[in-house]
């Protein structure tokens, strides 16, 4: 366990480099997990959250001890741009003054009518094939440059979404407020202006599901390594979350990384923004090896 927390505390300044590179980005893609704590002396657990945010090939979370609004606000507090994420009311704070621009995930919104539709609703799968269609436009542009992105959306997507919300509309007008369906329109059209960011802005995601796939090893781990140990071990897991999900996203070996980076650390290099896994990336290639 010493060699963990040993490379946890190497890596911090590394870790608090990608944070500083994100927060220069144009839009920053936001959400939080739980992550189990143990209290010592208590013999149980409390649920802290890791609070993460990512742009483009990297990703940085931090440990929080609570889900409240605070945390984000505090790190996003210089921050002028556009914010990706979901719905939650702790979020709200982040907007107030009008500095950040907020983006909804249509993947949230989606997931709510997959639900109501396996409830037996089948209506709902009129909503479902409106987002199947905006899903093909952003297949049919991906990894295009942004104002081709944008032009497609302007096109297709944003005709679609003006179709969605007559749908949806009408779904809250007459179902009963207590069917899944009447729920999940209700829900999408509280936040539609936020949904349609994407199609006002080719450099904004449709949804958040980059950030969520780099929380898949912390729910494996909840069920491997299954809490922290103490608010310390909290901050430290988060040091490695960070490290091993921005070395994922540029399809490096955080092993071989690792391993090359700790000698780098240990010639006493204090450059850490240029240690981080996408510079390093971009001077080595040093590629995972395909699963």
């Amino acid at each position: 366990m010493n060699w963990c927390v040993h490379a946890a505390k190497a890596m911090a300044p590394i870790q608090k480099a990608i944070g500083l590179s994100i927060l220069e980005q144009p839009v920053i893609g936001l959400d939080d997990t739980y992550l189990p704590v143990l209290e010592p002396g208590l013999k149980r657990c409390h649920q802290g959250r890791l609070w993460g945010y990512q742009a483009g090939e990297e990703f940085f979370c931090e440990y929080k001890a609570t889900r409240e609004g605070k945390w984000p606000a505090a790190f996003l507090a210089e921050y002028h741009g556009t914010l990706l994420g979901d719905a939650y009311s702790g979020h709200k704070g982040l907007f107030a003054d009008g500095d950040r621009t907020p983006a909804g995930c249509i993947s949230h919104a989606r997931r709510k009518f997959v639900e109501a539709d396996r409830l037996g609703e089948t209506i709902a799968k009129k909503a479902l094939d409106h987002f199947t269609a905006l899903y093909e436009v952003e297949w049919s542009v991906a990894g295009r440059p942004p104002d081709e992105v944008l032009a497609a959306r302007k096109a297709v997507s944003a005709g679609v979404m003006d179709k969605l919300e007559t749908l949806l509309l009408g779904w809250v007008a007459v179902e009963r407020p207590s069917s899944a369906t009447w729920i999940a329109a209700n829900y999408t059209i509280k936040i539609y202006h936020q949904l349609r960011e994407f199609t006002r802005d080719g450099r904004v995601p449709i949804d958040n599901n980059a950030v969520e796939r780099c929380w898949k090893t912390v729910g494996r781990g909840r069920k491997n390594w299954l809490f922290a140990g103490s608010a310390r071990g909290g901050d430290w897991a988060a040091t490695h979350i960070t490290i091993c999900q921005s070395c994922r996203l540029v399809g490096m070996d955080p092993y071989v990384y690792m391993q090359d980076v700790f000698a780098e650390l240990n010639k006493g290099r204090t450059d850490y923004a240029s240690l981080r896994p996408t510079a390093w990336a971009a001077q080595h290639q040093v590629v995972a090896e395909p699963a």
